[in-house]
């Protein structure tokens, strides 16, 4: 891997946490610079294929996490964040790195969860969460479901978040060192 998007990426990363742990919130003054900011890289150092291959990057990982963003399991910063790394890294790496995020969000919620004493509420959750995907096609935009914005307004609902952007520099730093040292 080049070293330019690796420090980059972990600059970037290390800012989301920061916020995503203060105010459960990844603004767009980190993420749509990050992503400007990977397109010209490619534009530079690969001229207009790193560019559309930046940019393709960035739009494909955007659209396979528009589903679970619209289903509330994520965050818009999240999703910006995640798109402007596949600018930068490409789409295989950026796979892993959610892959990654993914299994230690899972982790991480168990854990709160058992800690907090909700493991049949989460149960629950589960049920309903497979239930949102069949309706998907019937319902998407009017769900009434909690999203993670309106959890974030209330101190019951911040204690019952995972701040996604915490993972995500957990799978970056992981991939990174996977790819580097392997």
């Amino acid at each position: 891997m080049d070293l330019i998007p690796i420090i980059v990426v972990c600059a970037a990363i290390c800012v989301a946490t920061v916020t995503d742990l203060r105010f459960l919130k990844v603004y767009n003054w980190l993420t749509l610079p990050l992503l400007a900011l990977g397109l010209g890289y490619h534009t530079i150092t690969s001229g207009w294929p790193g560019f559309t291959g930046a940019l393709l990057n960035a739009v494909v990982i955007f659209a396979i996490l528009f589903i679970p963003y619209m289903l509330g399991a994520m965050g818009a910063g999240d999703l910006k964040l995640v798109a402007a790394l596949a600018a930068w890294l490409g789409t295989s790496t950026v796979f892993t790195i959610v892959s990654i995020s993914l299994f230690a969000t899972g982790f991480y919620s168990l854990a709160m969860l058992a800690q907090q004493q909700r493991l049949a509420d989460a149960w629950f959750n589960f049920q309903m969460s497979i239930f949102r995907i069949r309706m998907l096609a019937q319902h998407m935009g009017n769900d009434e479901g909690e999203r993670v914005h309106e959890m974030a307004k209330t101190s019951e609902g911040r204690a019952r978040l995972v701040p996604f952007s915490v993972m995500i520099a957990f799978g970056t730093i992981v991939t990174i060192i996977w790819q580097t040292c392997f």
